[in-house]
């Protein structure tokens, strides 16, 4: 922006007639003692530049253009214009009501530069002034380098030396404006109000809402309560409800909390996704408006649950859970479950079942235990009763299999009282087996007996003993085995 030389008085005054003066008033150039005032108290106007302005005051010490000094006022435009005007400001003086008032301001003697960098009112490049087609190329210029060179005819704007504005511009557009970043907008086209800020700050009965810039790292930030009183009160400031969106929430962070700063809400979500969620009172969720409505919960990575009191669950239809891994369960305590219906356990490999106490199981009904392999039953200390039958009947039926009693202990096998044995075939075999081995030796013994010469013949009733024995001992082997 050019550089703005003080401003100077006109020398057109002393060598031309002054053209703000009507034609055939006295130039008061060549006025008396009065210093302004013609013989015949005609009024007049002068120009004039301000050298000093008392703002408590709001008058205004005014080097005019005929050579004097004076103090003065400014005619308002209205009873609340307290609109001051700077130094050096060129002004019009008139001396109409017989004191001298600064009546007006004039155009800024100055051409604008080629490098200037003027202000603007819509912050849009090629807007209203700025046009190249609304330029009528005047040859003169009345506006001031630092003055913005963007407005229309018609436009009202009000603007402070350093750039900050109030405008009603064409299309029904009110602005307040501190600079490009800082401004309200209203459009009356669209009902729209756009607020344009870098940083923001807002104070009200409910607290304090800002934006902040901590070295480049930017915050939503705000602080309210329920309670004007004792929270949110200019001397309390004790907020219960804290929202941070940005660098500080890390990244979205809203808290509830009582006077001293507790947290007994918090809802946080960080830079990498995860969800926080904090109630000291407890959470109460619904989702879905009828029974076939889906409400999908989803974890793409680890979910740790934990509930330090009860915990109440209740589905009122189907409930289907799949684990596609390894399954843990571990209860510290007692463990119940009630099944209404029919339980189904289906498992593809190894079931291994310990119990560190009594196991108990009740059937009501039919029990069926199918193994399509070997099926071991233990007893490592104390009895095994492997069947109690309390007014049933109890049956094995192999169905063509073998059904084997191992043992090396001798009367390790008991049915019915302990002092009557079942047979033991294999060893009843050889034992008979022996004994008709014997007698078949006896009997051919007897049939081959001979008398001595002169002595009588054997009888012949002694013939059938010379047939060997025939022993049999398959009926003897036992397929069902009745002991009283």
């Amino acid at each position: 922006m050019a550089r703005r030389s003080a401003p100077r008085p006109s020398g057109r005054l002393n060598n031309t007639p002054d053209p703000l003066i009507p034609e055939g008033m006295a130039d008061p150039r060549g006025a008396g003692p009065l210093a302004g005032a013609t013989s015949a108290g005609t009024p007049h106007i002068e120009r004039g530049t301000i050298l000093s302005c008392d703002a408590r005051g709001q008058a205004y010490r005014v080097q005019l253009n005929s050579g004097r000094t004076m103090q003065m006022g400014r005619i308002r435009s209205h009873p609340g214009d307290m609109t001051l005007l700077p130094p050096r400001t060129a002004v019009v003086v008139t001396w109409a009501l017989g004191l001298p008032y600064i009546m007006g301001v004039l155009p800024a003697e100055v051409a604008t530069t080629s490098n200037e960098t003027p202000q603007s009112v819509t912050d849009v490049t090629g807007h209203g002034g700025d046009d190249p087609v609304l330029q009528r190329n005047l040859g003169a210029s009345s506006r001031a380098p630092n003055e913005p060179r963007d407005i229309m005819p018609g436009d009202f704007v009000g603007t402070s030396p350093d750039g900050a504005s109030v405008a009603a511009l064409h299309g029904k557009i009110a602005q307040i404006r501190g600079g490009a970043l800082a401004k309200v907008q209203a459009f009356g086209e669209g009902d729209l109000v756009k607020i344009v800020t870098g940083l923001y700050q807002m104070v009200s009965w409910m607290g304090e809402s800002k934006i902040i810039n901590e070295d480049g790292k930017t915050s939503f930030v705000w602080r309210g309560g329920s309670d004007q009183i004792t929270q949110t009160g200019g001397d309390e400031e004790n907020y219960t409800i804290r929202l941070d969106v940005g660098h500080t929430g890390d990244v979205v962070k809203l808290e509830v909390t009582n006077r001293e700063g507790q947290a007994l809400f918090r809802f946080h979500v960080g830079a990498t996704g995860a969800c926080e969620i904090f109630a000291a009172g407890g959470i109460n969720q619904h989702g879905g408006g009828a029974d076939s409505d889906v409400n999908p919960v989803r974890f793409y990575g680890q979910r740790v649950t934990e509930v330090e009191g009860q915990s109440t669950e209740r589905v009122s239809g189907n409930a289907n859970v799949q684990y596609e891994a390894n399954v843990r369960r571990d209860v510290s305590n007692n463990e119940e479950v009630f099944v209404g219906g029919s339980s189904t356990t289906s498992v593809t490999q190894d079931h291994n079942v310990r119990v560190g106490g009594n196991a108990n199981e009740i059937v009501a009904g039919r029990r069926t235990t199918i193994s399509s392999g070997q099926m071991r039953f233990e007893v490592r200390e104390g009895q095994l009763y492997a069947v109690q039958a309390l007014g049933g009947n109890i049956e094995f039926t192999p169905q063509g299999s073998v059904f084997k009693v191992n043992t090396t202990r001798p009367d390790s096998i008991q049915l019915g009282p302990a002092d009557s044995h079942a047979t033991k075939f294999e060893a009843l075999s050889v034992a008979l087996n022996a004994l008709k081995t014997q007698l078949d030796a006896q009997f051919l013994l007897i049939s081959s007996h001979l008398h001595p010469p002169g002595l009588p013949a054997p009888a012949p009733t002694l013939a059938p003993l010379a047939v060997p024995l025939v022993l049999d001992l398959s009926p003897a082997r036992c397929t069902v085995t009745k002991v009283g």
